[in-house]
């Protein structure tokens, strides 16, 4: 997936490069053109790109996974840039809870690709595997690099006035914990038509290639009083914490 430089206000891009400069943090995130053939696919900036959800709950989360793995041409069909799972590993509301996600270049296209897409009406061997809770469509608010791997989900409840600074806190944030040493990214992701569960929420995940990392950055992170004026401390001031889980994340599918 090819993306452009930010689609968002320059004073508040402005902004996040100061803070970054003061932090000692690189800049470079705020460069990416859509001539950088280094970028991931799964690369979102501000304002750009889509991920659809499919929240499920799973007789057999490992069953299931593979399944995908071996079935990647319903991603293609859909025109999905890349997919992947997420298994809820604690705090679970239900058993056997996950959700399936895919990476569009637009929310344009994902409302296109997904508006024919019953997920109902599939075979019966993915029916037996997993019972289907609903649907969700969110877009990026940070600039993020979708490395899947051991994440800690947060839904916040923001008011609206609150938001930008809400973003500027999550720049904040990730660039004091990666100046600490911590291999962590922050996202954030708004709901776009994604019913009573999703809707007023913003996903705050806190991303890291596996366990030991996450894990790390929270013991860095606690180790002291959190700040007022820190990332995080501004974070848990501007925002409520509505549910908070540690999930597993892969991408099983990734288009040519």
């Amino acid at each position: 997936m090819r993306v452009s430089v930010y689609n968002w206000d320059g004073a508040v891009q402005k902004t996040i490069k100061i803070i970054l400069l003061m932090l000692g943090a690189s800049t470079s995130q705020l460069t990416y053109s859509a001539d950088d053939e280094s970028l991931a696919p799964t690369f979102l900036a501000r304002g750009t790109g889509a991920v659809y959800t499919l929240v499920v709950a799973a007789g057999n989360p490992q069953a299931y996974s593979a399944y995908l793995k071996r079935n990647t041409e319903m991603f293609e069909s859909q025109g999905m840039e890349a997919a992947g799972i997420c298994v809820t590993h604690t705090g679970h509301d239900y058993t056997g809870q996950m959700f399936v996600w895919g990476i569009y270049d637009s929310v344009q296209s994902a409302m296109e690709e997904t508006s024919s897409f019953d997920h109902s009406n599939t075979t019966r061997k993915l029916r037996s595997l997993r019972d289907a809770k609903y649907t969700s469509l969110f877009r990026s608010l940070k600039t993020v690099n979708l490395v899947p791997g051991f994440e800690r989900l947060m839904r916040l409840r923001v008011k609206p006035q609150d938001l930008d600074a809400l973003v500027l806190a999550a720049y904040q944030f990730e660039a004091e914990a990666q100046s600490a040493g911590s291999k962590i990214q922050v996202g954030l992701f708004a709901p776009i038509g994604s019913g009573a569960d999703e809707t007023g929420m913003i996903h705050m995940r806190l991303m890291a290639a596996n366990a030991s990392d996450l894990g790390a950055a929270h013991d860095t992170l606690y180790a002291n009083p959190i700040e007022a004026d820190s990332g995080y401390g501004k974070i848990i001031r501007i925002a409520e914490i509505v549910t908070d889980n540690l999930e597993i994340c892969e991408q099983v599918y990734l288009a040519k």
